[in-house]
């Protein structure tokens, strides 16, 4: 697995860090409406479910794209795996 700031530095180079920090600042994961969106993209990307389907290797490569820009937010933002569950649980609250 990658760091995402290795990813970054390759791509970005000397603005590397400032990429990074707008990750936190659009994401906001400290405010409500930022840790919704990223519950939401949890939930889209497969975060904690398993992204594969059985005989359908076109629709498991698709959603392992969706996971794997999942993880490099999950990376950029420094979301440690075993919180996943619980921001899933938020989102499922909001939605009542």
């Amino acid at each position: 697995m990658y760091s995402g700031i290795d990813w970054l530095t390759g791509l970005w180079r000397g603005r590397a860090r400032r990429v990074a920090l707008a990750y936190r600042a659009l994401f906001g994961v400290e405010q409500r409406d930022g840790r919704l969106v990223l519950a939401d993209l949890a939930h889209l990307c497969h975060a904690a479910g398993d992204p594969f389907v059985p005989g359908q290797g076109d629709l498991t490569a698709f959603r392992l794209g969706q996971r794997s820009v999942w993880l490099h937010i999950q990376h950029m933002l420094d979301i440690p795996p075993e919180h996943i569950p619980e921001l899933l649980n938020e989102a499922n609250a909001e939605r009542g």
